[in-house]
């Protein structure tokens, strides 16, 4: 009789952890249900399509300049992009750049680093709920463009 009221108890138990489950498992949907992306889609691909701008900037600036410190920059600002397009679940690919840059002198690219870098925190920050994560990483990029404007 012992083992019957154990093994009672125990399904008692058992099944008020699967409703408790059940109820959390639902709790859950509804919340992603009713959360808004971090961002519209029309600004995260703005934002995209200037971080994969800022790429292909940060690339040719790197080639284009003497040193390894400012090469060591540059490259972190192309991480940085690159890292916000896969937070974004953006292919780098995806977008072609908006203007040829190759020919343009560092100083230009720099300049034009700094506007693409502020354009897509102007947007994440100010239009938006903003994911810090990304907000991070283009507070990064900015200020290894901004030490790269004091070097030169």
């Amino acid at each position: 009789m012992e083992e019957k009221e154990e093994q009672a108890k125990t399904e008692s138990t058992f099944g008020y952890m699967e409703e408790l489950s059940k109820a959390y498992r639902e709790a859950f949907a509804k919340r992603l249900a009713q959360r808004k992306p971090v961002l519209p889609e029309e600004k995260r691909d703005a934002i995209a399509r200037m971080q994969a701008d800022l790429a292909v900037v940060a690339d040719f600036a790197r080639r284009k300049t003497n040193t390894n410190e400012q090469k060591e920059l540059l490259s972190m600002v192309g991480e940085s992009a690159q890292e916000v397009l896969r937070l974004l679940c953006i292919e780098e690919t995806q977008f072609s750049p908006s203007k040829d840059v190759s020919s343009f002198p560092v100083s230009a690219l720099l300049m034009r680093g700094v506007m693409l870098g502020n354009r897509s925190l102007n947007l994440l920050v100010r239009h938006s709920e903003a994911d810090g994560q990304l907000a991070f990483l283009i507070l990064s990029e900015l200020s290894a463009l901004y030490a790269l404007a004091a070097i030169n």
